[in-house]
């Protein structure tokens, strides 16, 4: 699997799949947590669950990902180790693990996506990447695919 695209995707956990990020209720207030939630179908949901990615770099893997509702992007909070919204944009690095999943991070650090539980509203939350051994189940919460929507 390479790099997707520039598109529309949903992009959903491994560990819990039937939870993906949502930018809540499609607020454009920045701070709005990006959180797990599941696919109900409906126009607005989905909306709120669909993210434009913006491949910035091919050779380094970097990707912007603006919400299609709120018109706002996907950016870490430093202080509270969370997703939020935000105005501006922050270039991700996606680590490719080649069964069409992904890592979600800041570039070059280890400062990954993460969800930890399975509840709708459950916000992402940064920080490193589970060891893969001896933490299977952490390690999945920090992996991540990606659907691609219809324009």
């Amino acid at each position: 699997m390479t790099i997707p695209a520039t598109g529309l995707y949903k992009i959903k956990n491994v560990a819990f799949d039937t939870q993906y990020a949502d930018m809540t209720n499609g607020s454009s207030e920045p701070g709005t947590a990006v959180a797990g939630h599941y696919e109900d179908n409906t126009v607005t949901g989905t909306g709120h669950r669909t993210f434009e990615l913006v491949l910035k770099d091919q050779i380094n893997h970097l990707v912007t990902l603006m919400n299609k509702t709120s018109g706002t992007y996907a950016t870490i909070n430093e202080d509270k180790m969370v997703v939020e919204g935000g105005e501006s944009e922050q270039e991700f690095q996606l680590l490719d693990l080649g069964n069409g999943q992904f890592i979600i991070h800041l570039q070059d650090e280890d400062a990954s996506w993460i969800l930890p539980k399975a509840d709708d509203w459950t916000q992402i939350t940064i920080g490193a990447t589970p060891d893969k051994t001896t933490n299977p189940e952490g390690y999945k919460e920090a992996c991540w695919t990606f659907e691609q929507v219809a324009a």
